[in-house]
C-alpha cells in the first residue's frame, strides 16, 4: 500500500472550498477592486452580481472574497441567506449584526425618511429602541453578501437594495449577490432601478489550462507524479465544469489510493473516467427529471440539438426559432427562455450569443429523449 498517503483532498460538493480553485480574472479582479475600493472609505454603493449555471463555483467565489475581506485591513462583513428574506423580523436581526453604523444610518433611513421602505423589515428599531443598543461598530466598510439571491421575493430584495443604496451615501458599503441566470429576472423584476448598472459577472465553466490545474496541482502539492496528459483528459472528461471536476479528481485520487501507488497512470485514469462517468450520470438523470415533470423534454432535447448543430453557439435568432416552436408545454417563447435560464440550462456570458449550462447534461437529454420526442429541430 501506499506510504502515508494524504486523505483525498477533492471535494465534490456544495460551496465547498476545492484544494484548487480555478482562477478567472474577469470575475476576481473586480470582486477585490470593490474590497479595495471600501477599504480605502469610498463611499457610494457597490453592488455587483454573480450569475451563472449551477456548479459553476459561485458559492466558492463569495466564500473567497469574504476570506479576502478579512485579510490586510478587515472588513466588516454580513453574509445573508434567502431565508432570512423570508420575514421581516429574520431581516432584522441580520442587518442588525452590521454593526452600530448602518444600523444608524438605515434605520433613520428606513424608520423615519420613507414609509414606503419599512415593510422590508429593515426599520431596525425606532429612534428609542436604536439608543443604548450594544452593537459593534463597522470597520472599515460592510460587505453584504447574499447567495442564491434569485431565491428571493423580488419585491423585497428590490426595497433591501434601495436601503443600502441610500446607507452608501454615508458610508463605505458593498452588496455581492449569487445566483442562476435567473437571478437576472429577478433583479429586473425588483424594482431597483440600477441594478443593471452595477457589476454583471458570469460565472461558467473554466478555461482548459485553469481546468486541468484544477486537477493536478493537489497531486502535485501532495508529491504523487501524474502521466503525462492525464489530467488535461481528465478535465475534459469534466467538461471543464467545476463540480465535475471535483467529481473526476476525487474518483482518480481512490483510484490511485486503491493501486497503492504515487502515480496517477492511464489505468487509474480508466478508472477514474468509468468511475467519474457513472456519478455524471447520476446527476444528470437528476436533471433529466426536471424536465420530465415539468413536461419540457421536447423543449429541452430541441435545444440541446439546437447546440449541437451550431457548435455549442446560438445566436438570439437562432434561439427565438427553437423556443417558438411547438413544444406541448403550454409556455411562449419568454416563458420557455425563463424557464431554460432559471434551470441553468441556457445562459449568456455574451450577449451576443446563448451557451449550455453544462454540454453533457444535453448529450444525455438528447440521448434519452430520441425514442420520446417527436419534434425534430
Amino acid at each position: 500500500m501506499t506510504d502515508a498517503l494524504p486523505d483525498n483532498p477533492f471535494v465534490p460538493g456544495i460551496g465547498i472550498a476545492p484544494p484548487v480553485m480555478g482562477h478567472r480574472t474577469n470575475v476576481e479582479t473586480p470582486l477585490l477592486n470593490i474590497l479595495g475600493r471600501l477599504k480605502n472609505a469610498k463611499t457610494g454603493p457597490n453592488f455587483a452580481y454573480l450569475y451563472g449555471p449551477r456548479g459553476n463555483g459561485k458559492t466558492v467565489l463569495l466564500n473567497w472574497l469574504r476570506q479576502k475581506a478579512r485579510e490586510g485591513k478587515p472588513l466588516s462583513q454580513v453574509k445573508l441567506s434567502p431565508a432570512v428574506f423570508d420575514t421581516d423580523e429574520a431581516l432584522q436581526r441580520a442587518m442588525q449584526s452590521a454593526g452600530r453604523d448602518l444600523y444608524q444610518i438605515v434605520g433613520r433611513f428606513l424608520g423615519s425618511v420613507s414609509v414606503e421602505y419599512a415593510g422590508i423589515g429593515l426599520r431596525l428599531g425606532s429612534k428609542e429602541t436604536r439608543q443604548g443598543l450594544d452593537l459593534p461598530t463597522v470597520k472599515n466598510g460592510l460587505l453584504i453578501t447574499l447567495d442564491e439571491a434569485h431565491m428571493v421575493p423580488a419585491a423585497r430584495l428590490g426595497r433591501f437594495l434601495g436601503a443600502v443604496q441610500e446607507a452608501g451615501e454615508e458610508m463605505p458599503v458593498a452588496v455581492v449577490l449569487a445566483g442562476t441566470p435567473g437571478l437576472e429576472d429577478t433583479l429586473g423584476d425588483s424594482g431597483a432601478s440600477y441594478w443593471d448598472r452595477g457589476l454583471q459577472l458570469g460565472v461558467g465553466r473554466l478555461d482548459a489550462v485553469e481546468a486541468e490545474r484544477v486537477i493536478a496541482e493537489p497531486f502535485v502539492t501532495a508529491e504523487i507524479t501524474v502521466g503525462e496528459g492525464i489530467a488535461g483528459q481528465l478535465a475534459e472528461e469534466a467538461d471543464c465544469y467545476p463540480f465535475f471536476l471535483q467529481v473526476y479528481g476525487e474518483a482518480a485520487w481512490q483510484a490511485m489510493a486503491s493501486a497503492g501507488k504515487r502515480h496517477l497512470g492511464p489505468d487509474q485514469f480508466a478508472e477514474a473516467a468509468r468511475k467519474g462517468d457513472a456519478r455524471r450520470r447520476k446527476y444528470c438523470n437528476r436533471r433529466y427529471k426536471e424536465f420530465l415533470n415539468a413536461k419540457a423534454l421536447d423543449l429541452a432535447r430541441a435545444v440541446a440539438l439546437g447546440f449541437k448543430q451550431a457548435d455549442d453557439k446560438l445566436t438570439e435568432p437562432q434561439m427565438r426559432v427553437l423556443l417558438n416552436r411547438d413544444h406541448g408545454d403550454g409556455l411562449d417563447e419568454a416563458g420557455r427562455q425563463q424557464f431554460l435560464r432559471k434551470r441553468g440550462y441556457i445562459w449568456q456570458d455574451c450577449p451576443d450569443y446563448w451557451e449550455p449550462g453544462i454540454p453533457s447534461l444535453m448529450d444525455y437529454v438528447i440521448e434519452n429523449t430520441l425514442k420520446l420526442s417527436s419534434v425534430n429541430p
